[in-house]
């Protein structure tokens, strides 16, 4: 006994503050009262069937609101979580319905902490039915900021009974500034391995002297006939390049490479 009471008050409080909340179900629920008190009062049929109007439309609309907020599946992807002031940070959210009702009045929206209004939508689902909404909020400010989860909110006609339901996570995004353009601005190739090209002299063809002998040089400039008469590729003194005759000079004496 003592349990039943204490259920009957706990769904009594629910009540009072779901009144207090909403004013148009205060004023039915108002209306409800009197009716039934002049109904028990002056036994006229009129109070009677007024009180039963009043109770039906209750009933009914919170088996809408309730239908309608169930049997739903919402699917949330974000797609960055750095951004730069000026971007838009982007959401795509999927809705699915797995009633056999059609699903009117959902009231989207991706709650956030972002300077500037939330993005909010309202969404109509048929029967089995999906629909996918695309959210670009633009970031005005940098900071940290948070993101989601998506509130969906589904009533009834009358607007008696509001239901909300939250889905995915709440996730944070750094907003870094954006950064300033520098036009005049120049920074000069250190000639670095791969900073760049740069043509230079890089190896000479030169006579192997007496008394020498031949060693391999990776810079060698392959040619299908070879070098001839045991020619050397190396790098060599001024006065052995100019005055080195001979087959295994290739055009000037000199071949120019490029270097990265």
């Amino acid at each position: 006994m003592t349990r039943t009471l204490d259920t009957m008050a706990y769904a009594l409080r629910r009540f009072l503050g779901l009144c207090y909340r909403n004013q148009n179900l205060l004023f039915v629920a108002s209306a409800l009262v009197t009716m039934s008190a002049f109904a028990f009062v002056s036994g006229y049929w009129f109070f009677y069937r007024a009180a039963y109007v009043l109770g039906g439309l209750v009933i009914i609309c919170l088996i809408w609101a309730r239908v309608h907020a169930g049997a739903l599946e919402v699917a949330v992807e974000r797609a960055n979580d750095r951004l730069q002031v000026g971007q838009e940070a982007e959401a795509r959210v999927r809705l699915r319905s797995r009633s056999k009702f059609t699903k009117v009045w959902l009231e989207a929206e991706d709650e956030t902490d972002m300077p500037g209004t939330p993005a909010r939508t309202v969404l109509t689902l048929s029967s089995n039915g999906s629909r996918n909404w695309k959210v670009n909020v633009r970031c005005a400010r940098r900071g940290i900021y948070r993101a989601g989860p998506v509130r969906i909110t589904t009533g009834d006609p009358f607007g008696l009974f509001r239901l909300t339901r939250t889905y995915g996570e709440r996730r944070q995004l750094l907003v870094l500034p954006r950064p300033e353009e520098l036009p005049y601005f120049w920074s000069p190739v250190a000639q670095l391995p791969g900073e760049g090209s740069v043509r230079r002299r890089t190896h000479y063809v030169t006579r192997l002297l007496p008394g020498r002998q031949l060693q391999p040089n990776p810079l060698a400039i392959d040619s299908p006939a070879g070098p001839a008469d045991g020619q050397d590729v190396r790098n060599g003194p001024d006065e052995q390049r100019l005055g080195a005759p001979g087959p295994g000079r290739l055009g000037s004496g000199r071949c120019g490479g490029r270097k990265h």
